[in-house]
């Protein structure tokens, strides 16, 4: 519990530390670190979309087709838990692109554009430190897939040391 508070109250204080010290970088200096926000967003989204139809193929026809998924879903709630974040990531990244350019046409924006300046820096350091978060959280499909090649392994070998006795490795 007191991590989490910790850990809560430093990412708090660098996104409200980044937002003062970001207040004189402007939109247009800040849109290319959107840009590849916007980018790296889509490929967590296409790996681990492809991580998740090649570890659970059966799980995902049944889920179109309204079948039974019987079993555990913590595997699958831990896979598609990045592809959820990388979609809300492209979304604010998407409403920053379209809203940005609308509320430069009002003159209060303009007048207090450091304050915007700083709030959109501050944006894009917590969408960015979200980021490293599911970049961290879509190694997961990887994980689950070696997990389980090293219990077939280990599998095997029990089985073939108890079939040929006289053949140790």
């Amino acid at each position: 519990m007191k991590v989490k508070v910790t850990l809560t109250i430093i990412l708090f204080s660098l996104v409200l530390g980044a937002g003062y010290l970001g207040r004189h970088i402007s939109f247009a200096l800040q849109w290319p670190l959107f840009e590849a926000l916007r980018t790296t967003a889509s490929i967590i989204f296409a790996v681990v979309g492809a991580w998740f139809a090649i570890i659970y193929p059966e799980r995902l026809k049944k889920s179109f087709r309204g079948g039974d998924s019987n079993g555990s879903n913590a595997g699958i709630h831990n896979l598609f838990t990045p592809i959820v974040h990388s979609t809300a990531i492209l979304a604010a990244v998407l409403l920053v692109g379209i809203s940005a350019p609308l509320l430069k046409q009002f003159d209060w924006v303009m007048s207090n554009i450091i304050v915007f300046r700083g709030m959109s820096y501050g944006l894009l350091v917590f969408l960015t430190l979200w980021q490293l978060l599911t970049v961290v959280l879509s190694l997961t499909g990887p994980d689950i897939l070696k997990r389980f090649t090293s219990r077939q392994e280990a599998s095997k070998k029990a089985a073939e040391s108890m079939l040929n006795p006289r053949n140790k490795n």
